[in-house]
């Protein structure tokens, strides 16, 4: 597992599997829900991320990458809004 911000501009090589977990802010309205069934769409989410980490220059190509586990769910008391982004990369 490689973190993003100290291989920012490195451009690991080779297919890349990613997971990704997105924690969203907790409407009062869906105080006992675990997961978001409402926009944003994870696509979208799962997009702008990869996008961004393609800017950043984490990989060379986002079509490196071959396999995603991706969820999307609100906050809870142990655990704040963001994303938690794990990199990593195969090696033959």
């Amino acid at each position: 597992m490689l973190e993003a911000a100290p291989i920012a501009g490195r451009q690991v090589e080779g297919p890349i599997a990613l997971k990704i977990g997105f924690i969203l802010p907790r409407p009062k309205a869906h105080k006992k829900e675990n997961f978001v069934t409402v926009k944003p769409d994870l696509d979208n989410l799962l997009k702008s991320t990869i996008d961004a980490l393609t800017d950043r220059g984490v990989w060379r190509d986002d079509a490196q990458v071959a396999e995603i586990h991706t969820t999307k769910q609100y906050e809870t008391a142990n655990v704040a809004p963001g994303a938690t982004i794990s990199i990593y990369a195969w090696r033959e």
